[in-house]
């Protein structure tokens, strides 16, 4: 094959990256050459392109990472229920668009505030909801979940499904970060308060008319109304 390209010298070097081969760098003559004046020169191009390749590889792989981010930044953004996202400390460092849905509070006008601050949708439960929920989440590190009475920006009231779960590092074992899912489940609870008070009321309209044939069975089968015939 080299014969047919008239190349009379050659000199190929391995590329590296990470002491793992990658590829060959060719240096090719048409003419009988001695290769051993530059060949420490040809040993450091080489080793700059594979430092050079690994730094575009690094560069794409970032590049994959921060599309993927993108994407489950939209897809948050965009999830009917509310995501508040906060340090170990519980600042809030993001929230997305539910929020203002939810609460009336814009992001930008919770962020760096104390969640659960009664300045802001929350700080309404007594001091044992919030005891028990801090020790779920940071001290037993686990997901925390219940109901919880928040007030919207308007000063009405609302009731939501909460879920807190730690973000934990995996080498360390501390908390990074909580991520809070809020649901906004007020008509729900409206819709089974009016079920159980259907339920209640009927149950109650039809026991008083039975009460009252029950009444009169009695009068009638003890003679007090006189005494029945058969006709």
């Amino acid at each position: 094959f080299l014969l047919g390209l008239n190349i009379k010298s050659i000199v190929v070097l391995p590329i590296f990256i990470d002491q793992k081969w990658w590829g060959f760098l060719t240096f090719e003559s048409l003419k009988e050459k001695d290769w051993s004046e530059v060949i420490d020169f040809m040993n450091i191009l080489s080793k700059i392109l594979g430092a050079a390749v690994k730094k575009s590889e690094s560069l794409r792989l970032i590049r994959q990472q921060e599309l993927k981010l993108q994407q489950y930044y939209e897809a948050i953004e965009h999830v009917e229920n509310q995501i508040v996202i906060t340090t170990p400390e519980g600042i809030i460092i993001y929230a997305n668009k539910a929020l203002e849905r939810v609460t009336g509070f814009k992001p930008e006008e919770v962020i760096y505030k104390k969640i659960g601050s009664s300045d802001l949708w929350g700080g309404l439960m007594d001091k044992d909801y919030y005891a028990n929920m801090w020790k779920t989440i940071k001290t037993d590190k686990k997901i925390f979940r219940g109901e919880v009475t928040n007030k919207k920006k308007t000063g009405d009231m609302y009731v939501s499904s909460l879920s807190i779960s730690p973000v934990i590092d995996s080498n360390t074992g501390e908390i990074k970060a909580f991520v809070s899912i809020e649901r906004d489940i007020t008509k729900e609870k409206e819709v089974d308060k009016a079920k159980t008070e259907f339920v209640s009321l009927a149950s109650h309209q039809l026991r008083t008319p039975l009460t009252a044939v029950k009444w009169y069975l009695e009068i009638l089968l003890s003679g007090d109304a006189g005494v029945l015939n058969k006709t």
